[in-house]
This record gives C-alpha cells, sequence and structure tokens, in this order.
C-alpha cells in the first residue's frame, strides 16, 4: 500500500469518528491540542501524522488507536443532524395516481 494511500484511508477513518461524534474540525482539534488546519489536512490525506498525533486524535475521538487504522469498513457516514433526520412519507389513497 502506498502511503498517499494510507495517508486518505487514515483521513477518512478520523473524518468517519468524527462525524460519529457530531464535532468540528475545531472542536476535534481543541480536544486533542492540534491545529484546526492540520486535522483539516489529515483528513484531507495531505499531511503527514505522527504517531503521538495520532494517539492525541484517537483519545479526543474517545476511540482505541487502531480504530483509525482499521480499514475493512470503509463505509459512508452521515452526520448526526442528517442520520436522524426524519422525512414525512407521503400517503396516497388507494388508487391514487400522481401525476408528474
Amino acid at each position: 500500500m502506498k502511503s498517499a494511500d494510507i495517508h486518505k484511508r487514515l483521513g477518512k477513518a478520523i473524518r468517519k469518528s468524527r462525524l460519529r461524534l457530531d464535532i468540528s474540525q475545531q472542536e476535534l482539534a481543541k480536544r486533542a491540542g492540534l491545529h484546526r488546519t492540520y486535522i483539516s489536512d489529515l483528513e484531507r490525506g495531505t499531511r503527514n501524522i505522527s504517531v503521538c498525533s495520532v494517539g492525541k486524535i484517537a483519545e479526543a475521538l474517545e476511540i482505541p488507536i487502531g480504530d483509525l487504522f482499521d480499514f475493512s469498513y470503509e463505509q459512508p457516514v452521515q452526520p448526526a443532524a442528517v442520520r436522524n433526520l426524519s422525512l414525512p412519507v407521503p400517503h396516497f389513497p388507494l388508487g391514487h395516481q400522481i401525476q408528474p
């Protein structure tokens, strides 16, 4: 695996975990003691990360460090606000035809 691929995958894992907590990059940076632009760069996979920073981010995300490197579940995640959004389902009387 190329290092660029690892950076991208790690960035996706950080973003996914951050969205699960429904926190901003600014909030994650504050919790981890890092700069917001550093978090942004990491999530985009454009920055190299130290082991110490991985530990700080994992702690701020309230997850084990290993979870950030578990790429087996790479599924998109929606922010909590979208996940909890419930849209009304229209109900039509039996035999009703919807006009285009």
